[in-house]
């Protein structure tokens, strides 16, 4: 079993690199709009994460049902006007200059709850998640919603940009995994063997980074948490279902703007292997159900790329086949 005390237990995995990263600008986490990356991806450098890969929840446990959508629990007032803010600026299509409440202490359970919240404000399903895995160090989880995860080949309009200057957003490489049966969260751990049965197909897919925050790269960890690390949209493709055999240390990925190569190299990440983010995610505490039909990204395997409104990014993954968007 992978590391599945210390997925379960986020507040010890994700405490002190939070505090970490809150004092050191999040330890290279950049925003879309800046041309850097989204805090937390496993697949990144370690310094320098992805996106929702780094840390969760620092509350008490409430138990396995915690943080289910739906929960008849008060929301307190900062996570409410956090969720409003940040719901406001992806209704809108422009990044916030300032958070509200943003010196008022913030757990990671407070920020789950402002993704959830965000959710319910803007009414939109769960069809998606994007997490990371550094062992012993941190995991983080945000949930992607409906609208956000394409089929390849997609277009994909960047919905949150700044009022001045030029729409860019980052694009990462990524191993996902489409779920072909529920995991809900539950107390006894789940093996290493009850996730891959879950697993329907295993997919390069492409993260687009888009945060609600202008500051993304200043923001404390537990504030990227809240704006979802910075996720934009999940885009995959085909995939295998014969995934079980790769050497994961040794996949060939290739990224590709307008034509040009820009990734080529074997590399097997520098986080957890993608069926341990997995494994990871479906203990983790303070979530809501994993559904059959949802896809899962795992850690960056590209490095962080810029791409602007009009480009073309194509990725292809040894044993699991490609994937495209277009920015429009």
């Amino acid at each position: 079993m992978r590391d599945v005390e210390g997925a379960r237990d986020i507040a010890q995995a994700g405490a002190s690199g939070a505090a970490a990263d809150a004092d050191a600008g999040a330890g290279a986490d950049a925003g879309a709009g800046a041309g850097a990356h989204t805090g937390a991806d496993t697949g990144a450098d370690t310094g320098a994460d992805t996106g929702a890969d780094t840390g969760a929840d620092t509350g008490p446990d409430t138990g396995p049902d915690a943080g289910v959508q739906g929960a008849a629990e008060p929301v307190p007032l900062n996570v409410s006007r956090l969720a409003e803010a940040l719901a406001s600026a992806r209704l809108c299509g422009r990044p916030l200059q300032a958070l509200p409440c943003a010196d008022v202490p913030l757990s990671f359970e407070d920020a789950m709850a402002v993704q959830r919240e965000v959710g319910r404000r803007l009414g939109a399903a769960v069809a998606g998640w994007k997490a990371g895995l550094i062992p012993g160090v941190r995991f983080t989880c945000a949930a992607v919603f409906a609208a956000d995860v394409l089929e390849s080949p997609a277009v994909y309009r960047l919905p949150c940009v700044p009022s001045e200057g030029e729409a860019t957003a980052f694009v990462e490489g990524e191993v996902a995994f489409s779920l072909a049966h529920d995991l809900p969260p539950r107390v006894q751990p789940y093996s290493d063997d009850e996730v891959a049965q879950a697993v329907d197909r295993c997919h390069a897919a492409i993260e687009i980074g888009n945060p609600r925050m202008v500051h993304f790269d200043a923001a404390s960890l537990v504030h990227k948490l809240a704006d979802s690390m910075g996720n934009g949209a999940i885009v995959w493709g085909a995939g295998t279902s014969g995934w079980r055999a790769i050497d994961w240390s040794a996949l060939r990925v290739r990224m590709m703007l307008d034509g040009k190569t820009v990734v080529d190299h074997v590399d097997g990440g520098k986080g957890a292997d993608p069926l341990a983010t997995l494994v990871a995610l479906a203990n983790a505490r303070n979530r809501e159900p994993l559904r059959a039909g949802q896809v899962v990204i795992t850690g960056n395997r590209t490095g962080f790329n810029v791409a602007r409104t009009g480009t073309r990014i194509h990725v292809v993954i040894g044993g699991l086949g490609e994937v495209s968007v277009q920015l429009v």
